[in-house]
């Protein structure tokens, strides 16, 4: 069936848990949108509907157990249509949420930004990195040469904290193809957060476990505390 068809499907609640858990994984963020603004809409549509049958009630019938009935059915209808609409955002943020979570831009160990330095000495692309500015950074760093793997890598913290997920992998994924040696452990552990970010979980834990392979004791225990988070979020 066609995106219309499952999303038509989904709303009304017709998908059994296997083709839910199918269809959501296939969305890009478009499709996420436009399902969530119609969840929206059918949640108001139920209370508008609600409310119209109950005056069609209070017009009719004169017991009053029968309007208090029916207004315990409609809040609980719509209570349910709400919270059906919270627990599939809660679901599509939750791996982001923690990809986010465990992230942090990269120290700039490459070319710390001296207060002694004359202006001419400072590298404007690192000058703004350490201020936070990671567009002024990543517009500085687009000027270099591209091919320079430690400017790449920084492009990666970049684009990262400018929550631009598939520029960075496939910037890693550049770095990967040429078997680059810089910052090879830092990159592994940033390609485990897209691979996240994704809801890749398999591959975001074989990232995890070559970071576990080749990492000290803290870093091993960083690798293993989000594996097991992975695990608890995945399907």
């Amino acid at each position: 069936m066609n995106f219309e068809e499952n999303k038509d499907l989904f709303i009304r609640g017709a998908l059994n848990e296997e083709e839910t858990l199918k269809f959501l994984d296939s969305l890009d963020k478009a499709q996420k949108k436009e399902i969530e603004e119609a969840m929206e809409l059918s949640a108001a549509f139920q209370i508008k509907k609600a409310e119209s049958n109950l005056k069609k009630i209070q017009q009719y019938e004169s017991k009053k157990t029968k309007v208090v009935a029916f207004r315990a059915w409609a809040a609980a209808a719509a209570s349910l249509l709400l919270l059906a609409v919270f627990i599939w955002i809660s679901k599509d943020s939750g791996a982001e949420k923690l990809a986010n979570q465990h992230f942090s831009p990269y120290p700039n160990i490459a070319q710390p930004t001296m207060r002694n330095a004359s202006e001419a000495a400072k590298d404007p692309g690192f000058l703004a990195y350490d201020a936070k500015d990671y567009h002024s950074a990543l517009n500085a760093f687009n000027n270099k040469d591209s091919e320079l793997d430690t400017i790449a890598f920084y492009k990666v913290n970049c684009l990262l904290a400018l929550k631009e997920p598939q520029q960075a992998l496939a910037l890693l994924e550049m770095l990967n193809q040429k078997e680059s040696t810089a910052f090879i452990l830092p990159r592994k552990w940033l390609e485990a957060l897209i691979m996240l970010m994704n809801k890749e979980y398999d591959q975001a834990i074989i990232a995890l476990n070559q970071y576990f392979a080749s990492g000290n004791a803290i870093e091993k225990q960083k690798a293993k505390n989000l594996i097991k988070e992975i695990e608890q979020l995945r399907p």
